[in-house]
C-alpha cells in the first residue's frame, strides 16, 4: 500500500481512502474498496442478524441506511429525518441504528449540552474508518479523490474514530460530543475531571473556531488538527498536524 517516493500529503490522502485496515495492504484501489464492501455485506448478513432478527424487507432498509450515512453532509441526522427520507418508522430506524452501533460498523457522537438538547438535536454518525465511507462512495459512483470537501469529511471521521477507540479501550476521553452551535467546532471532548476540550479538524490551516469555542466553554485550552507541518502552541490552542494525529 505504501508508495515510496510519493509526497507525504498525498500518501496521507491515500491512507484516508484505502488504508483503514491491515488486510488492504498490497491491494490496488479497486481491490481495497471491494474488500471493504464485502466486509460490510458480511456485517449486514451475519453480525446484524446475530444481534437481532430482521425480515428481508428490513435487511434492504439496513443497507439503505448505511448508504445514506455515507453520503450525508455535515450536521448529523435524526431518526425523524431518516424516517422521512427512507419511508420507514422512526422506531424501526432507531432500532437499526442501535444494532449497527453494536457491530461497531458505525458509532454516534451526540450534541454537547443538556439532556433536552441531546434529545432534540440530530446525532452525528461516523464509520469505524473513513476507508469504509470511501468504499461505499466508490460502490455508489460518488467517489472523487480530488474532492477536498470529501477528504475533509474523511479527516473528521479519522479523528472521531481515534477518539472512539481511545474511549472504548482506555476510557479517555470519557465523553465525545459535537458542538451544536452554528459555526461550532467539530468535537468537544471531556476528561475524567470534567474538563472540556474543543477540537477542530480541517484539511486546511485552521479558521479560528477553536479560540471562539475556548471562550464559549471556558476551556483551559483547545486543539486544532489541520494540514500544518509541525506541532505548535498558539496561546491556548495546540495545533497538531493531521498526519501526526493519524499515528494515534
Amino acid at each position: 500500500m505504501l508508495n515510496i517516493g510519493k509526497p507525504l500529503e498525498k500518501e496521507f490522502e491515500y491512507f484516508l481512502l484505502y488504508g483503514g485496515f491491515p488486510f488492504m495492504f498490497n491491494l490496488d484501489e479497486k481491490g481495497a474498496h471491494e474488500r471493504i464492501f464485502s466486509m460490510i455485506d458480511r456485517i449486514v448478513e451475519k453480525d446484524v442478524l446475530t444481534i437481532k432478527s430482521f425480515n428481508t424487507k428490513t435487511r434492504n432498509l439496513i443497507t439503505r441506511i448505511i448508504y445514506h450515512l455515507a453520503l450525508q453532509k455535515p450536521g448529523g441526522t435524526s431518526d425523524v429525518k431518516l424516517s422521512k427520507n427512507l419511508g420507514a418508522s422512526s422506531r424501526l430506524i432507531r432500532g437499526i441504528l442501535d444494532v449497527l452501533e453494536k457491530t461497531h460498523l458505525i458509532f454516534s457522537v451526540k450534541p454537547y449540552g443538556s439532556a433536552g438538547k441531546v434529545a432534540r438535536k440530530p446525532w452525528k454518525y461516523y464509520f469505524l474508518s473513513p476507508s469504509i465511507n470511501a468504499a461505499i462512495r466508490f460502490k455508489l459512483g460518488r467517489h472523487d479523490p480530488k474532492d477536498r470537501d470529501m477528504l475533509g469529511l474523511f479527516a473528521e471521521n479519522l479523528v472521531a474514530s481515534s477518539f472512539f477507540r481511545m474511549k472504548e479501550t482506555i476510557n479517555l476521553p470519557t465523553g465525545i460530543f459535537y458542538d451544536p452551535n452554528t459555526q461550532g467546532v467539530d468535537f468537544i471532548i471531556e476528561t475524567g475531571i470534567g474538563e472540556k476540550i474543543p477540537v477542530e479538524v480541517t484539511i486546511g490551516k485552521g479558521d479560528g473556531k477553536t479560540k471562539k469555542a475556548i471562550e464559549k466553554y471556558s476551556s483551559k485550552h483547545g486543539v486544532c488538527i489541520s494540514s500544518i507541518d509541525d506541532i505548535l502552541l498558539d496561546n491556548d490552542v495546540v495545533h497538531i498536524p493531521l498526519i501526526f494525529f493519524s499515528f494515534i
